[in-house]
């Protein structure tokens, strides 16, 4: 009955139709296509996150003395088995990666303890310590409960079995300390990375609008200050005031006789929420500059990333609504980077500068004595 419904509806409508003759498709030729494209897309998400893995890397370990007790021990190195995969991307990362039911080594970055244990991407894990790994479902969650275990313990170094090559070793892998922030490529094309008090996370589009490695640490080290400021905590700390404030209202509106089904809290959530909106974006960017620096990461010419947000937002000029706009956030950093490059100069250690306190009335009305 619907097929006979939407029949007569097309039919009505008098809907236009195609001219040209359309081309027939080998189904077979079709599947072996869709393989193909699976595996270059595949391919390049791999691509995406070993570079957001590499540069994360440098910046939550260098930056750690900004990360006070959020702090974790990590060894450099991801892990995966055909199990621990999506389903649509399995058959892929079998063809491009060998990946199968056993634990393998996915990636390594580079100058971790890992890397530095001779450790390889493809190597296959057999055991930790005399924990000797499982195999299947549930086998890279285990296992990375497992290292997880140990690292909490703070041991010297962990000793790790694999097949390397066809060859058996034993290395040995002392871990490094690290800001507990981890950065988690999130797969959507919409330029954008934001900070949830647990994690950075930074989309494909973002990734691809990050021309260069400068560019991305600017934003990896923005996010992590977001974090290490409490900027997230503050805000819901500002929404609840907020919401309180509005819901005060609305009890008083419900004594009148009016039921405002609680938009007064609602709107005064959504106004908290934005208190220090700007401000807390404007100490992300001061800090944040400070991150790279302590990373080792070259920061000059960093600010210029939102000459080129401004090309592709050119509304954030001018328009300011929860961030500043792009020419106060491009000379702010300019400003920025020149006090850190004094610091670094003069041999002064790389910290962020604190506010001033206010001085109170009384305090600046009292005669100066000698």
């Amino acid at each position: 009955m619907k097929r006979f419904i939407v029949g007569a509806l097309i039919l009505l409508v008098g809907c236009a139709a195609p001219t040209t003759k359309s081309v027939k498709i080998n189904p077979v030729l079709a599947e072996i296509e869709a393989k193909k494209q699976s595996e270059i897309a595949l391919r390049d998400i791999i691509a995406e996150e070993r570079r957001l893995s590499e540069l994360s890397h440098k910046i939550l370990t260098g930056a750690v003395s900004l990360c006070g007790e959020k702090k974790r021990n990590i060894l450099g190195l991801s892990i995966w088995n055909r199990q621990s995969m999506k389903k649509e991307w399995r058959e892929a990362a079998a063809n491009l990666y060998g990946v199968s039911n056993v634990v393998k080594v996915s990636n390594v970055i580079s100058g971790s303890p890992a890397a530095k244990a001779g450790m390889e991407p493809g190597d296959v894990l057999t055991a930790i310590e005399d924990w000797p790994l499982p195999i299947g479902d549930g086998a890279v969650k285990k296992v990375r409960e497992k290292l997880n275990e140990l690292l909490e313990k703070n041991k010297d170094s962990i000793s790790i079995y694999l097949v390397q090559e066809g060859k058996q070793r034993t290395v040995s892998v002392k871990a490094v300390s690290a800001c507990d922030y981890p950065a988690i490529l999130e797969p959507t094309d919409i330029v954008n990375a934001y900070a949830d008090g647990k994690n950075i996370i930074v989309t494909r589009g973002m990734m691809e609008f990050a021309r260069n490695d400068k560019e991305l640490s600017l934003v990896l080290s923005h996010e992590l200050a977001h974090n290490t400021m409490k900027h997230i905590d503050a805000k819901q700390q500002n929404a609840l005031a907020g919401a309180a404030g509005g819901f005060v209202i609305d009890l008083i509106f419900a004594a009148l006789g009016a039921n405002t089904q609680g938009q007064f809290a609602e709107l005064g959530a959504k106004a908290g929420a934005g208190v220090y909106s700007v401000e807390f974006e404007q100490e992300a960017d001061y800090v944040g500059l400070y991150a790279m620096a302590l990373s080792n990461l070259e920061i000059e010419g960093a600010p210029n990333f939102w000459r080129r947000m401004a090309s592709k937002s050119p509304e954030s000029i001018k328009f300011k609504s929860t961030h500043p706009t792009t020419p106060e956030r491009f000379l702010a950093l300019e400003a920025t980077v020149k006090e850190i490059k004094t610091k670094q100069a003069s041999g002064e250690p790389l910290v962020p500068d604190r506010k001033e306190p206010e001085k109170s009335k009384t305090e600046n009305s009292l005669p100066a004595t000698n």
